[in-house]
């Protein structure tokens, strides 16, 4: 069980919308994948999100999926993890409903140690250029 402070950015170069939620995982499936359920707030409306990660031995990547309360779209990407194993990088694509066409996206999760993880996402602002729109630290309860 984790605690989360959320920060989004609309736009680059403004301030973020911070919200606080409670993120619960669990191993599934004999142990293949983690489940996880997260309840919070979103810009001031209740918000709640379920996501699935696991390892992909036969094509030897990560996968994961996304699903929450504001949209209908499931959000799937592929990734890996770094030399050290407590860093993973993920892409794919997802439909923007602001722009009515799919965009690309990339995340990070980042493993700091075991009672603290920090995921990142990025996004392409108006310039085309990438920024960061998003960040969930989680602690331990």
């Amino acid at each position: 069980s984790w605690t989360c402070t959320i920060k989004f950015w609309q736009v680059p170069g403004t301030p973020p919308e911070e919200s606080n939620g409670t993120m619960d995982r669990k191993w599934i499936l004999g142990g293949r994948f983690i489940q996880e359920d997260y309840k919070g707030t979103a810009m001031g409306m209740p918000f709640e999100g379920m996501g699935l990660l696991g390892y992909d031995k036969m094509q030897k990547r990560y996968d994961s999926s996304w699903m929450d309360s504001m949209g209908t779209g499931m959000w799937t990407m592929t990734g890996s993890a770094d030399a050290s194993g407590k860093t993973f990088t993920f892409t794919g694509e997802n439909f923007d409903p602001m722009e009515g066409k799919k965009v690309k996206g990339r995340s990070t999760l980042e493993i700091v140690n075991n009672d603290k993880q920090i995921m990142k996402m990025f996004a392409h602002g108006p310039d085309g250029k990438e920024f960061q729109n998003f960040e969930m630290v989680a602690t331990r309860k």
